[in-house]
């Protein structure tokens, strides 16, 4: 009766002292284990550097902590351990979620861009390769944990063939995917489609006329990143733009045609310089 009254009270006496458990770590080059307060029996050691669960209350004069073995209560010296690692078992984690919390989930750049183009233009006429020069801007609203980006931009680029101009304002919208980070580099593939509201076919002083399109591109961007604010951006697409111009009777019959549909594709390049502003 007394032996299980006795063993009742040690299993109650282990059980407060799993739950009253921190994390230590060992810091001599072997910490002795002994089974009694007194330290009068050791059976046994741990070596330096091991991570092990020992009791919250102190005990022979604040010398020792209790720390279970084999089902059993023994007891380790305090100056061997490092208690303070208790309390960077529990910051670490904590750290993390706020390390996480303050990490930015977006990102969005204004850019100001140039832009080049070279193309064919088609027309019932016949084909002539034409370089379109301009500038524009861009917005950039980029998932950095989902590694995708919204493009949003705003061109205008013209030229000059003979005695014939050729003016294009552009809104383009386009999705990009991350595919390679390295440093401060970013590698994207892109694709998108464009509206055309404003286009303007022109020869010297003798007409002017207004018209609109459409178009489709697909390209590479690369982005390096100077540091968190300023960055600079490369990239070459390939587009294809189809342009409507409702030329007036005397301007076709100048012209020596029927209509004015002319079609652009071609390769088109860009430089910009970006800035993040949230």
């Amino acid at each position: 009766m007394l032996f299980s009254f006795l063993k009742i009270i040690l299993l109650l006496f282990m059980a407060t002292t799993a739950q009253a458990a921190q994390w230590a770590k060992v810091t001599s080059d072997k910490a002795v284990i002994y089974a009694d307060q007194q330290r009068i029996a050791p059976i046994g050691f741990i070596k330096k550097g091991k991570k092990i669960r020992v009791g919250e209350v102190v005990r022979n004069n604040g010398t020792v902590l209790p720390i279970a073995v084999q089902g059993k209560v023994a007891y380790i010296n305090i100056e061997d351990l490092d208690i303070s690692y208790s309390q960077k078992v529990l910051d670490s984690p904590a750290q993390r979620l706020a390390q996480k919390a303050k990490e930015k989930s977006h990102e969005n750049r204004f850019a100001l861009t140039y832009n080049g183009m070279a193309t064919t233009l088609n027309t019932s006429e016949g084909d002539e390769s034409v370089l379109l020069n301009g500038g524009g801007v861009r917005g950039y609203i980029i998932d950095l944990k989902k590694r995708k980006t919204w493009r949003m931009s705003l061109d205008f680029v013209t030229t000059t063939i003979n005695s014939y101009g050729l003016d294009i304002s552009s809104l383009t919208a386009e999705f990009a995917k991350n595919i390679i980070q390295t440093g401060p580099y970013d590698f994207h593939v892109y694709a998108g489609a464009s509206v055309i509201p404003y286009a303007q076919f022109s020869r010297e002083d003798d007409f002017k006329q207004n018209g609109y399109g459409a178009g489709v591109s697909a390209g590479l961007e690369m982005i390096f990143k100077f540091n968190d604010t300023i960055g600079l951006h490369f990239d070459g697409n390939y587009q294809y733009n189809q342009l409507y111009f409702p030329l007036r009777d005397e301007v076709l019959d100048d012209l020596g045609i029927t209509e004015f549909e002319p079609s652009l594709h071609g390769f088109k390049f860009s430089a910009a310089i970006s800035f993040n502003y949230l």
